[in-house]
C-alpha cells in the first residue's frame, strides 16, 4: 500500500501546475509590453563602447578581444574599441572596469591563466 501514497497527490500539489500557468501568464503580459516604446528607450549605442582588456597587446586576450570588436563593429556602427590597461597582473586593468559607470559602456575581459 504504501506505493499508492507515492502515486497520490496531495491538494497543494495539485494546485501547483495553476500557480505555474499562472505566474507564466503573467510573465508573458509583462514582457509582451517590453516591445511597445523602443523609441522612448533611445539607441543603442548613442557612444562608443570601451572593452578593457588587462594584459598586454599582442597576447591572447588581446587578439581575442580585437576579434570580437571587429565581428561585433558592423552591427553596432563601428562603436566598440579595445583599450588595454596592463599592470598588476591585471589587476589595474580590473579596477578601472570596476569604477566605470554601469551604463553599459564599459565591458572589461576576464583573464584566465591555466598552469602547466
Amino acid at each position: 500500500m504504501k506505493w499508492r501514497k507515492a502515486f497520490h497527490k496531495t491538494p497543494k500539489e495539485e494546485k501547483m501546475p495553476k500557480k505555474i500557468l499562472l505566474s507564466t501568464f503573467i510573465t508573458l503580459f509583462v514582457f509582451s509590453f517590453s516591445g511597445i516604446l523602443p523609441e522612448a528607450w533611445g539607441k543603442f549605442p548613442d557612444k562608443k563602447i570601451k572593452f578593457i582588456v588587462p594584459m598586454a597587446p599582442g597576447g591572447g586576450a588581446d587578439l581575442l578581444a580585437r576579434a570580437l570588436a571587429k565581428y561585433v563593429n558592423p552591427y553596432l556602427d563601428g562603436k566598440v574599441y579595445v583599450e588595454n590597461i596592463t599592470g598588476g597582473g591585471g589587476s589595474i586593468g580590473f579596477r578601472e572596469g570596476g569604477k566605470a559607470a554601469p551604463d553599459g559602456y564599459t565591458l572589461t575581459m576576464l583573464v584566465t591563466r591555466i598552469p602547466c
